[in-house]
């Protein structure tokens, strides 16, 4: 076996284990190349990160197009005239059709210098949100007590950033181009969506919450999640595990709207809402009053205003000393 020919066999086998159809013998083969071959490891890697990307893009690859490359860097002469386009299928029976086409397309581009840049800016928050537009049009709201790093141009393939605490996204499409968000050790990969990463400093998860598009969830170690519109995922770290769920709560982003849903909760369920919203933080003090139940809705409110209403209604009392409001009243059972 030429070395060559040793070279297109480990994508072949890639392919076929990304697909699922490799045999146990050709999946300990492949696990023995990546765990004692660092460039093999390396390229492996490569080629399952541009799976994920093909998955999320729904793109159309032309086999014959990324063959001929391919084989033209590698000396192979082959006649793959009759080789058609192909419509990626993301299910586990039909996903290996595409196999060969991303695979030659990345082998194509390993070479390539996916991201370089010429300065690099970071923008960190106080108390106070605040939104920032990248270079590309993407739009990133900040939540308070975050930072992000960003390059003044994004280079080389890919559209990166570095997130630490919250932040919202609302990424502009560029299907050549992933936009990938580091969070701690974990990649949210989009090609251009919308949604709300959680990773808070002393957090013992990552969380990713889809409101339009579609994003990718991948962790150290190359696991994978694709999230919908309306589902959210998270990264367990100790467990080194990825669920999937259900966005049921109605005010993830009430810290960016400033739109407020409470049905039948609870105030100190309510309290924590506000907190999140407005930078401050209760004490209950009367801890009955925290059992009563409040459902209202709030679009634009002043905290002022909230806190008010809540007043009114339950018979409550509000003292305020440094951003800690204090809370007394008789409270519910």
């Amino acid at each position: 076996m030429t070395e060559n020919n040793n070279h297109i066999d480990f994508e072949s086998l890639a392919a076929k284990y990304l697909a699922g159809s490799a045999t146990p013998d050709e999946t300990a083969l492949l696990e023995d190349w990546v765990k004692n071959d660092e460039e093999k490891r390396r390229l492996f890697l490569e080629i399952k990160k541009s799976w994920m990307i093909a998955s999320v893009a729904g793109q159309v690859y032309d086999e014959k197009s990324a063959w001929d490359k391919i084989a033209q860097q590698a000396g192979i002469e082959e006649n793959r005239s009759n080789v058609r386009t192909i419509q990626p299928v993301f299910s586990y029976q039909n996903f290996w059709k595409i196999a060969a086409s991303i695979v030659l397309l990345v082998i194509g581009l390993y070479s390539v210098v996916y991201f370089t840049q010429l300065q690099e800016k970071t923008l960190a928050t106080g108390l106070e949100p605040t939104e920032l537009e990248l270079r590309d049009g993407t739009l990133v709201n900040i939540n308070k007590h975050s930072s992000i790093t960003y390059p003044v141009r994004f280079r080389g393939g890919e559209r990166r950033v570095i997130l630490e605490g919250e932040a919202y996204f609302d990424v502009a499409q560029d299907l050549h181009n992933p936009f990938i968000v580091q969070a701690k050790d974990v990649e949210i990969m989009v090609l251009g969506t919308s949604f709300f990463v959680s990773a808070v400093k002393d957090a013992l998860k990552v969380e990713v919450m889809v409101s339009s598009g579609k994003v990718a969830l991948i962790t150290p170690d190359m696991q994978q999640l694709a999230l919908d519109a309306g589902r959210k995922g998270a990264f367990i770290r100790e467990e080194n595990q990825l669920i999937e769920d259900e966005i049921t709560d109605p005010n993830y982003l009430s810290w960016k709207t400033k739109f407020i849903v409470f049905e039948n909760t609870r105030l100190a369920e309510a309290f924590k809402v506000l907190e999140n919203t407005y930078a401050v933080s209760f004490n209950i003090v009367d801890a009955a009053v925290g059992n009563c139940r409040i459902t209202a809705t709030f679009s634009d409110k002043s905290l002022e205003d909230i806190l008010a209403i809540i007043r009114e209604t339950f018979e409550i009392r509000f003292t305020s000393r440094d951003n800690v409001i204090n809370v007394y009243g008789k409270g519910c059972q």
